[in-house]
């Protein structure tokens, strides 16, 4: 396979990951109980993980803070920081670290 096409099919296959990150975060968004799931909250954060721009990212972690999805895991917190340490975002990184869990 010639590097084109193979970098074409992996950007295909990326796009319909994100989708289904998508569909799926967003299927559940309005019901209770899948607001402390860890599991759900992973998927939240895998797909911030792959979201290119830091505007993307920080929309995804509104929701997350206005819905209070996750809020009692330390992973919503390290996931947040990790990303915005990635955008070289420091002094906003270490602020989302030191927050109180909960």
């Amino acid at each position: 396979m010639m590097k084109d096409e193979r970098d074409k099919r992996l950007r295909g296959e990326s796009n319909n990951y994100i989708l289904l990150l998508a569909t799926f975060t967003e299927r559940y968004l309005n019901q209770e109980e899948y607001r402390n799931d860890i599991r759900y909250l992973k998927l939240w954060c895998m797909r911030a993980d792959i979201e290119e721009t830091p505007e993307k990212s920080d929309e995804i972690f509104r929701i997350l803070k206005s819905r209070r999805i996750g809020q009692h895991f330390a992973l919503l917190y390290e996931c947040w920081a990790l990303k915005l340490e990635s955008q070289g975002r420091i002094a906003e990184a270490l602020q989302q670290r030191n927050l109180p869990i909960g």
